[in-house]
């Protein structure tokens, strides 16, 4: 379980960066279309592409197990307060 935790704070950790790392990709990118996929441990950028409505499909493959239990709980939250719509990102 050590693992986990520690995953978990590397996650808190990026959480500041990833506005960045979004605006740098939507600025390359330049398109709202096409499909999005997360690779790594540290997965969450995703969810400010979608916030940013840039992708049509989204999906995360992430590892390991922490960085996957982390990364299904946080489209939750933010359906919850109204930042992203639900139906636009499923992770399984």
């Amino acid at each position: 379980m050590e693992k986990d935790t520690l995953i978990e704070e590397l996650n808190l950790l990026w959480e500041p960066v990833r506005p960045y790392l979004a605006r740098q990709i939507e600025e390359l990118y330049t398109r709202r279309d096409g499909h999005v996929l997360e690779i790594g441990p540290f997965s969450g950028t995703i969810f400010d592409l979608v916030q940013k409505g840039v992708g049509q499909t989204f999906m995360i493959a992430a590892f390991p197990q922490a960085a996957i239990r982390s990364c299904q709980h946080e489209p939750e939250s933010w359906a919850s307060k109204a930042e992203l719509k639900s139906s636009k990102a499923i992770v399984r």
